[in-house]
């Protein structure tokens, strides 16, 4: 359902199946990655009422327990890139903070998230005007009067047609 392409390189092999709500994709030299492209491949679409929630999570310091950063914000009504049925790709600036360059190579992990819209848009809200150190998206087949539907005509994202 989900594919993923880091700038600069060949496509990523399918995402490892968690269960049938996540899926992951490892991202190798993860240091080096400024924009990669998260898009649904067009074999299935979203079930109504259905939406995916797009989350990073890089290596974190010996002992220190993994923590998975959304990446995505909804902050006064606007969803900054939202991925639908009608629009099945977006392009993400994304970087590790709090990466030491001395550090070397590390692999990053990309998950997906497959929710109902409820869910996802009470993840959105719970960010309230915090701004993750990246940009984000929602994976969503939103309906009319979908509170996603109305930020993301009020978002101008970097998205592919």
């Amino acid at each position: 359902m989900f594919s993923c392409v880091v700038a600069g390189r060949l496509p990523l092999p399918p995402p490892q199946q968690i269960d049938a709500t996540h899926a992951v994709f490892q991202l190798e030299s993860a240091e080096q990655i400024n924009h990669l492209v998260v898009f649904m491949t067009g074999e299935q679409a979203f079930p109504e009422g259905y939406a995916a929630t797009v989350h990073m999570m890089w290596p974190q310091p010996t002992g220190a327990e993994p923590k998975w950063q959304l990446l995505g914000w909804y902050a006064a009504a606007h969803l900054h890139i939202s991925i639908q049925n009608t629009k099945p790709s977006a392009i993400f600036r994304v970087r590790d903070p709090k990466r030491d360059p001395s550090m070397g190579p590390v692999t990053a992990t990309l998950g997906i998230s497959v929710e109902t819209l409820e869910q996802v848009e009470q993840e959105m809200q719970t960010l309230g005007d915090s701004k993750p150190a990246s940009n984000s998206m929602v994976l969503a087949k939103n309906g009319p009067a979908s509170p996603l539907n109305e930020a993301a005509q009020l978002a101008a994202p970097i998205a592919l047609a």
